[in-house]
């Protein structure tokens, strides 16, 4: 039998090359997190990147990381109580990071806020293009001291489920979309620790796309 060495040169590079590609998608940096990659990881293997389990650090924080991490976190608590998991939402995550960053820069706590066109969470959603019939929002001002993205994540996620409210907004089985967004901010007074204010909205629709 005659052996075609041509092709089984081009098979072999292009196995190689598939190889290599999940290998580095698999060790994503925090700098190369990305939307798309949602669809491409459970819990479980999300929280075996080492990126992940990083310290969080303000000159390489990224946000990308940390909201994909507090939305896995989020995930796992549904899988505890056998519940469908999240469906990751663009959208929501837009509306939650902006809502993070506005009490970060606007120095309030609470789920209304002074930005003309952002005062409740039916405004946030709006603007994102979300037409739900069932929302709901966390917010959690928390700090910690010397935090990785799932440690910090994992935090924050037992304070919500420790809060009845927000407890039963993560298991609410109506409640299918989930988008998070966390903010870092400088508390002088406490400047040990590093602070967050942290958004969760959820919904029964996603944006149209």
């Amino acid at each position: 039998m005659h052996f075609n060495w041509r092709k089984w040169y081009k098979n072999t590079v292009v196995v190689v090359l598939l190889l290599c590609g999940f290998a580095g998608f698999a060790q994503s940096n925090p700098e190369h997190w990305d939307a798309k990659y949602y669809t491409g990881y459970t819990v479980e293997t999300f929280k075996q990147l080492r990126a992940v389990h990083q310290k969080i650090a303000g000159s390489t924080f990224n946000h990308r990381l940390l909201d994909a991490a507090l939305f896995f976190r989020t995930n796992e608590e549904r899988i505890k109580n056998n519940l469908p998991q999240f469906n990751f939402s663009i959208a929501l995550e837009k509306a939650a990071l902006g809502h993070s960053i506005d009490m970060v820069q606007k120095n309030f706590y609470s789920h209304n806020s002074p930005v003309p066109g952002s005062q409740n969470m039916t405004d946030r959603l709006k603007r994102v293009g979300v037409d739900y019939r069932t929302c709901a929002e966390n917010i959690y001002n928390f700090f910690d001291e010397d935090p990785t993205y799932w440690s910090l994540a994992s935090k924050l996620v037992e304070g919500w489920m420790n809060s009845s409210g927000h407890r039963s907004n993560i298991l609410n089985p109506n409640l299918t979309y989930l988008g998070c967004g966390a903010w870092p901010y400088n508390n002088p007074e406490w400047p040990n620790y590093q602070w967050f204010k942290s958004t969760q909205d959820f919904s029964d629709r996603d944006a149209q796309q």
